[in-house]
């Protein structure tokens, strides 16, 4: 293991989740069957975040059954000019329902922080990571979007997995995460596509989609959003941007 590299392993459940499919992002959003690396980068972040590391996850393995369940929804419904119509609008969101997975990634140390020099101790944050996830985290952590609320742990040795014995299958192209220039170091925004496999419960993202930011990734699958984005670093302990 690097001196600027540490392990981390995290438990994450909740009663729904919505991983909206973009192309459903509208009237009626349809979740994902499979969490993308995003979604679960966020999780990480929520439980313990600092401008001088930042997360990477490689692999996932999905816990309980992958079920949807459609919700309906009453939303605000638009007049010309801004204004809040008197009626609403009907909508069905579509949600997984009992979600479980197991997050395997690594905590790195961010070099691209340029003014976080002085807090690049990895064994400090390592320490600190895992204090607070065994309390739940530092921030609500969400599986997907906003109302669906997320609990976090460590992991349960020897717990079995809906999918143990499942074969490898298929899941199409999906969204897998977006790149941004404080972690790649680059000047452009890219949002990273795969085609999403599960072998036996098991989702490996190093396969799909590389095992790095900016790194070893098919040029067929990435796309850029914006480019000359600007390096912003975080301040420094003066106030400095």
């Amino acid at each position: 293991m690097k001196d600027d590299v540490r392990h981390v392993a995290v438990r994450v459940w909740g009663a729904l989740g919505l991983i909206t499919d973009p192309s459903s992002r509208g009237m009626e959003k349809s979740t994902y069957p499979l969490p993308t690396q995003q979604c679960l980068l966020g999780i990480l972040e929520s439980c313990y975040w600092k401008p001088s590391v930042h997360f990477f996850v490689d692999r996932v393995r999905v816990l309980h059954q992958i079920q949807m369940r459609p919700i309906s929804q009453l939303l605000m419904r638009m007049e010309q000019g801004g204004k809040p119509a008197a009626a609403k609008d009907l909508a069905y969101y579509t949600y997984l329902v009992e979600p479980a997975y197991e997050i395997y990634g690594r905590m790195m140390i961010n070099y691209n922080q340029i003014n976080m020099k002085e807090d690049q101790n990895i064994q400090k944050h390592d320490a600190i990571f895992r204090r607070v996830l065994k309390s739940g985290g530092r921030r609500d952590v969400f599986i997907g979007t906003r109302e669906c609320q997320g609990y976090v742990g460590p992991i349960r040795p020897d717990e079995t997995g809906y999918y143990d014995d499942s074969p490898a299958s298929d899941y199409g192209w999906q969204y897998v995460r977006t790149e941004r220039p404080i972690d790649t170091g680059k000047n452009e925004e890219v949002a990273v596509f795969g085609l999403y496999q599960m072998d036996h419960g098991w989702i490996d993202f190093d396969k799909i989609a590389g095992n790095t930011y900016g790194q070893n990734t098919p040029l067929s699958n990435r796309q850029v959003i914006r480019t000359d984005v600007p390096i912003v670093p975080a301040p420094d302990r003066k106030g400095r941007g």
